[in-house]
């Protein structure tokens, strides 16, 4: 049970948009049970962000209660989210983002699917939610890398809202990148740890200003982020299967080369080859244990 929560905001650029968030969720805090505190990270906004926030704290008077993190240069959505779990003071963390698009209120959802037993509460958005179609299908990538990674069905790996238990995740700090890739790597990690992910379903809404911060070269950015979570979490389910099927192809050419009384260079080549990925997978296997610990 949820009885103390630290709220963590990343902050970039949402002058338009984060005080009728704060407002929004201010009224939400308000009226529930437990203990609370906000700590907004602002990563270094270029717009008047910052002053928006300082005039909302003052307003409502909330002194101890909001935290402001300023951080010196842009360092990124997963810098400003470690950063901010860093300050928080409860064990109980929740992540929102501060774009308008997540309702407050949905907090109470998570909240009541926690428990000691659960370690991590993602906010699954609906599936048809407005998103670009390169988008969809660099998520749909993910998904399906993901659920091969892990051997579970992921509905929403991407989901700024979640709630988690601050011990758990800072184990993970040294594998989790400055961008967005943090939340997706995040839940892999705790679910390749054997530790409890679930899911609550939330509303999604348009954002109230600005744009997303996903660029359009963020489909390269999904390939490479796809090949980062194999090589962090599960190398020999790639390398075992390529030098699985080149040791068949060269079995296969050796049946032949063997009915034709000649050992061909293609078949050493198969064979040794299959032999090279294998052990490259066992080191790469070690590696990734060692970066996890």
């Amino acid at each position: 049970m949820v009885d103390k929560l630290s709220i963590v905001i990343p902050v970039y650029n949402e002058q338009d948009a984060v005080g009728f968030f704060l407002d929004e969720l201010y009224s939400f805090l308000k009226s529930q049970n437990f203990e609370w505190e906000i700590v907004i990270v602002n990563d270094a906004s270029s717009d008047d962000s910052l002053k928006v926030i300082e005039e909302f704290v003052s307003q409502k008077n909330l002194g101890d209660s909001v935290k402001i993190v300023n951080q010196p240069f842009n360092r990124g959505y997963g810098a400003s989210i470690k950063r901010g779990i860093v300050e928080a003071g409860y064990d109980w963390v929740l992540t929102i983002d501060a774009d308008g698009q997540h309702i407050p209120s949905d907090i109470g959802k998570l909240v009541s699917a926690a428990s000691e037993n659960v370690q991590m509460v993602i906010g699954t958005r609906d599936a048809g939610h407005r998103q670009k179609t390169s988008r969809k299908i660099g998520k749909a990538v993910l998904g399906l890398v993901a659920r091969y990674l892990t051997g579970h069905r992921l509905p929403d790996l991407t989901s700024g809202l979640r709630l988690f238990q601050k011990k758990y995740f800072v184990r993970y700090f040294n594998i989790l990148p400055r961008g967005f890739s943090l939340s997706t790597t995040s839940a892999i990690a705790f679910l390749n740890d054997g530790l409890n992910v679930v899911f609550a379903p939330i509303d999604i809404r348009e954002r109230k200003s600005g744009k997303s911060k996903v660029k359009a070269y963020d489909g390269l950015r999904v390939i490479m982020l796809i090949m980062r979570l194999v090589m962090i979490f599960a190398p020999l389910r790639v390398f075992l299967p390529m030098s699985f099927v080149l040791f068949l192809i060269g079995l296969a050419s050796l049946v032949v080369d063997i009915i034709n009384f000649n050992i061909s260079d293609t078949t050493v080549l198969m064979f040794v080859s299959s032999l090279i990925i294998f052990f490259f997978g066992l080191i790469a296997d070690q590696i990734a244990a060692l970066r996890r610990q």
